[in-house]
């Protein structure tokens, strides 16, 4: 997983220098990479990674839309000093949980 997160933000990063866009869309389409790999362990990263970018294609606005419907939680979560967070981050990844088994799996 370790060699996932960094290959996942070096890639993001390089597509970011074109513009900020391209980075938001690529992180959005390799998002998926980490429940591919720990479902398919047969899988290197470089193919977990191409098969979320192809899984994710036809869903990423849907995604930008689920997690947009975060920032309010987590604008508030700063005015708790970060307590809030207990409760929002469990959510979210149940939440990006649920989007992985409803729309890519």
């Amino acid at each position: 997983m370790i060699k996932l997160v960094i290959a996942q933000i070096v890639l993001i990063i390089l597509w970011s220098f074109l513009f900020v866009i391209p980075g938001i869309i690529k992180g959005i389409s390799y998002s998926q990479a980490f429940y591919l790999l720990k479902g398919h362990p047969e899988y290197t990263i470089f193919e977990a990674l191409a098969e979320s970018r192809r899984r994710m294609h036809g869903y990423k606005w849907r995604y930008f839309m689920l997690n947009l419907r975060f920032i309010g939680w987590g604008i508030a979560v700063s005015f708790t000093l970060g307590i809030g967070s207990l409760w929002l981050c469990p959510y979210l990844f149940t939440t990006q949980g649920v989007f992985y088994d409803k729309y890519i799996a």
